[in-house]
């Protein structure tokens, strides 16, 4: 067995134990959920990660609400994980999560704070990859991010 099964196992005995002492829709298990999900998702296996960043968000968004920092981060993820595991079959629901993770995001930071760069950029290149470019150059320009970002600010590309 090799050190990230390894890890993923021991992970999962984790989250395991978290679930019987603390409960199924406890905090420590949406967090033991995230690391679950991560460790597959960079084994490879991004669809056996995405229940685990569900669990992840739909606990943390039952738990802290809406609006909180924890479930917006766990929205982007998910977003994030979804683009890439379902690519344009989960488009929808990876938008609306983007969206809402930046919505809340500048709800509690404020637009320009830099917490919000990962969630501009992880979105704008999603919107990108749709051929949405002025859509993404809207998301970050929002924030003076557009420079850098390639095709986002490079007519000719």
């Amino acid at each position: 067995m090799g050190r990230a099964a390894e890890g993923l196992a021991d992970a999962e005995r984790v989250l395991a134990l978290y679930e019987r002492i603390y409960g199924a829709e406890s905090a420590a298990a949406a967090m033991a959920h995230n690391t679950v999900g991560g460790l597959l998702n960079s084994m490879g296996h991004a669809a056996d990660a995405l229940p685990h960043m569900r669990a992840e968000y739909t606990i943390l968004r039952a738990l802290r609400g809406s609006n909180h920092r924890e479930t917006a981060r766990a929205a982007q993820n998910l977003a994030v994980l979804i683009d890439n595991a379902l690519g344009p079959s989960g488009g929808d629901e990876a938008e609306a999560l983007f969206r809402e993770a930046l919505a809340t995001g500048t709800s509690l930071y404020g637009a320009e704070h830099p917490s919000l760069v990962s969630f501009r950029s992880n979105y704008a290149r999603f919107l990108m990859r749709r051929n949405r470019d002025r859509e993404a150059m809207a998301v970050l320009v929002d924030a003076g991010m557009a420079a850098g970002m390639g095709r986002a600010t490079d007519p000719t590309y």
